[in-house]
């Protein structure tokens, strides 16, 4: 060792420096000095090597003037490589150099050798860090308190929700007692009831709470009436993988320029508000200058807080609202906050817009003459309705005007969705009542057998309480608590013997929910968006192989015309008693670990969670058989992306077509080029992550995706007082449309029919394709064709 120092120290000193110190020809370095050196070094490497692997401290001076992220909770590989795939994604990429963003990962293990590959992809700009989010002197080294967010993931295969919700609990307060009001805490729980915990009522908006397996039901309901929906809703907040050209005449390169299409906030020229433009005018000016769809606001509310709406139709445009577009990039989205200024005169030319004339040719216009044309139309519109004394859509520019009223409160105020109280503010309704002894109930808290027209008095607490416990509940919004259901076990396990079925024999079509594995927990959700007085109201057959206590029945059974069936969906006959060739929707939802098949960590095996899968797969492939041809009636979940590509049909993309750098970053997002996600047949439940990092770009996410599933109601003010709810459906084309241009068909349905369109679902083989696809903000010049499907949102 000592002659090894003694040569590099002879090999690496520059000559000027071995003369100036008068070293020998054999180096500065003699003997005994190697050999202390030796020992120094020796201790060095020793007081390192003692130390916990990954136990560093993240230096907070290399984001200095920039951004970090704290990732956190229960992490595996599959959530690190998609959060991270998603958070880098290109799309997002535009003030990186500018502003950099780091993720620090903190988990109480050692990352694998696999996850250690997955990092080196992302080039120092993520850096693991062993530690927990419940020691304070693990938050101090990744410092915490001065991060822009701390994400908290939960263990979605947890054998216990409660468990495992209760420890996201106690990580999210100390998160949050260690950092202060400044840093956002974004936690994911797992059962939705959790969202609005009382341990949370004393903290910060800086908490966001956010359950996906809330959202998973509501999606799954409303695909029930939505072709396509899952793709179409993922797609939006999803990037997925970037493609090569496959043709400008390819079904495939349809759907990539739909999958290219994201919701981006922006914010709203001046023009509009200053010229008095209503929403509808636009979301027109938009579309025709930036073909950029304009689909919802985000609004000041008279509490000075904030709020979404879908297609406020009528508003009148104020200088707080923030506009939401589906946009192909963020670059077009933030060319519409561009939109009328002043430019050079060589770059004029740049900026025109497109325009159809009479005979369906498109012109040019410019943004001064496409303001005029709208306003033209506008006094047009006046005119008409003053000569026929028609005052259901008057425009007006006036502050006091009942239309820019309706957006701030009052008696057309614009309120926030949602159908869910909880059990406190229905006691204090029923006391309420008490009080008031000539006031009756509301409509949800009266006793359907009572007669119509009598009034139902509460004198006592005791009664209101003995309301509240009763099964079925008279309000149906809220799931029912565990002391209601040990209470009524009697009279839930007597309702379910009445509603169970050998054979369905039912007089109208039913969707048909088939179960092979464990009753799932918040089954509550899927029935009741099933029931929201918006939606069609179909029966439900449930196909279960086990039987039922009255914990499972006494959240779905409290609902009208759900039934239930002891067999399995694995097998055919069974399939035939539960009515499958009657059903006009199959839905077959993904199996979770049973805790007797769980290893000594509590965790699925692969094994076990690739089976519920292939189990899935056969049921699905069962239930096409049985229905052949008519196969579209079917979605079918399942618990790892990957699994889609096992569903029918199978169509192979080369990798070679796929973006190198970010295919290397998350292989198994391919699964959206798989022909069974684009038609809306094969989900994920695990897609929905997007809630969790698209919610650090954009606030209002989960806000959003709230309102295309459930609505919002739009008070308006017109002359019979009536409320419109503005909601995602799904409309054929109108007739005569076959042949003509998306923008065509986009601006008449929203001059005439105040409807506004967001995408089409075409129909299985437009050019050539093998399925029906989803296609989100097509091109304006895009021909239609007999069987398009609109995704549209109207009142």
């Amino acid at each position: 060792m000592a002659g090894l120092l003694q040569w590099v120290e002879r090999k690496a000193t520059p000559l000027d420096v071995q003369k100036e110190n008068n070293c020998g020809p054999h180096g500065c370095l003699t003997f005994y000095h190697a050999i202390y050196f030796i020992i120094v070094t020796i201790n060095n490497i020793m007081e390192l090597a003692s130390r916990r692997p990954y136990g560093g401290k993240f230096a907070v001076q290399k984001v200095v003037g920039s951004r970090f992220v704290i990732v956190s909770g229960n992490l595996s590989y599959r959530t690190v490589q998609d959060f991270l795939s998603e958070f880098y994604h290109p799309s997002h990429d535009k003030d990186m150099p500018a502003f950099p963003l780091r993720v620090v990962i903190m988990a109480p293990y050692k990352p694998s050798f696999e996850m250690k590959t997955l990092l080196a992809n992302y080039k120092g700009r993520v850096e693991f860090i062993e530690g927990t989010p419940l020691k304070e002197s693990d938050l101090d080294r990744v410092g915490a308190k001065v991060a822009s967010a701390v994400f908290l993931m939960a263990d979605r295969q947890a054998v216990n929700p409660d468990a495992e919700d209760a420890a996201q609990f106690v990580r999210t307060l100390t998160v949050h007692r260690h950092c202060g009001p400044k840093v956002r805490v974004i936690v994911e729980m797992l059962k939705p009831e959790n969202e609005d915990s009382a341990i949370l009522d004393d903290a910060e908006n800086v908490i966001e709470i956010i359950c996906p397996e809330a959202i998973r039901f509501q999606l799954l309901a409303c695909s029930c009436h939505v072709k396509g929906l899952p793709t179409f809703l993922t797609n939006l907040f999803k990037s997925g993988l970037a493609v090569s050209s496959l043709g400008s005449e390819s079904w495939m390169q349809q759907y990539s320029n739909g999958l290219k299409q994201e919701v981006f906030p922006v914010i709203l020229p001046s023009c509009f508000y200053t010229e008095g433009f209503i929403f509808e005018e636009v979301a027109e000016v938009i579309y025709r200058k930036h073909q950029v769809i304009l689909f919802g606001l985000d609004i000041l509310m008279e509490d000075m807080s904030r709020d979404i709406v879908l297609y406020p139709r009528g508003r009148q445009i104020s200088s707080s609202d923030v506009g939401l577009v589906i946009a192909e990039d963020l670059w077009a989205a933030e060319e519409v906050s561009k939109f009328g200024r002043e430019v050079p005169f060589l770059r004029s030319m740049q900026k025109l817009s497109s325009c159809r004339s009479s005979n369906g040719k498109f012109y040019q216009i410019q943004d001064s003459e496409l303001l005029e044309e709208v306003k033209k139309r506008r006094l047009i519109q006046i005119t008409r309705s003053l000569d026929t004394n028609e005052t259901d859509f008057s425009i007006s520019t006036s502050s006091d005007h009942s239309m820019g009223k309706s957006s701030c409160g009052g008696s057309g105020s614009l309120i926030r969705s949602g159908y869910r109280s909880g059990h406190q503010s229905k006691i204090q309704n029923i006391i309420s009542a008490s009080h008031d002894q000539i006031q009756s109930l509301d409509s949800s808290l009266i006793d359907t057998d009572i007669p119509v027209g009598t009034k139902k008095h509460i004198f006592s607490l005791e009664e209101a309480i003995d309301i509240a416990m009763s099964w079925p509940p008279s309000q149906k919004w809220d799931k029912p608590e565990p002391p209601v259901l040990e209470r009524n076990a009697n009279v839930i396990m007597e309702n379910l013997s009445n509603r169970t079925m050998s054979v369905v024999n039912l007089n109208t079509p039913h969707i048909l929910l088939c179960i092979q594995g464990k009753w799932p927990v918040n089954i509550f959700y899927l029935i009741s968006h099933l029931r929201m007085p918006s939606m069609p109201n179909p029966p439900v057959v449930i196909l279960h192989p086990r039987e039922l206590g009255s914990s499972d029945w006494g959240c779905v059974g409290m609902f009208e015309d759900v039934y239930f069936i002891k067999g399995s969906p694995l097998y055919e006959l069974d399939l035939l008693r539960a009515g499958v060739m009657q059903a006009e929707r199959v839905i077959i939802l993904a199996q979770r670990c049973r805790e007797e098949e769980t290893n000594d960590e509590n965790e699925p095996s692969a094994t076990t969670v690739a089976s519920y899968d292939i189990n899935n797969i056969l049921i699905a492939a069962t239930v096409e058989r049985l229905l052949h041809p008519t196969r579209d009636r079917i979605v079918v979940e399942l618990q790892q992306e990957a699994q889609i590509h096992n569903l029918r049909p199978k169509f192979h993309m080369s990798k070679g077509r796929f973006d190198s750098e970010i295919y290397a970053r998350n292989r198994d997002a391919d699964y959206m080029f798989s022909p069974s996600y684009i038609e809306g047949k094969g989900f994920s439940p695990t897609a929905l992550n997007f809630l969790l990092y698209a919610t650090f770009f954009n606030r209002n996410t989960l806000n959003i995706v709230k309102k295309f599933l459930s609505g919002g109601v739009n008070l308006m003010s017109t002359e019979n007082n009536q409320s419109f709810l503005e909601k995602l459906d799904q409309h054929p084309i109108p007739k005569g449309y076959a042949g003509r241009t998306f923008m065509e068909l986009f601006l008449d349905v929203l001059r005439d029919d105040n409807i506004l369109v967001l995408g089409l679902h075409r129909p299985a083989g437009t050019f050539n394709s093998i399925v029906s696809y989803v296609y989100t903000n097509p091109q304006p010049a895009e021909i239609l064709v007999a069987g398009d499907l609109m995704f549209v949102i109207h009142a």
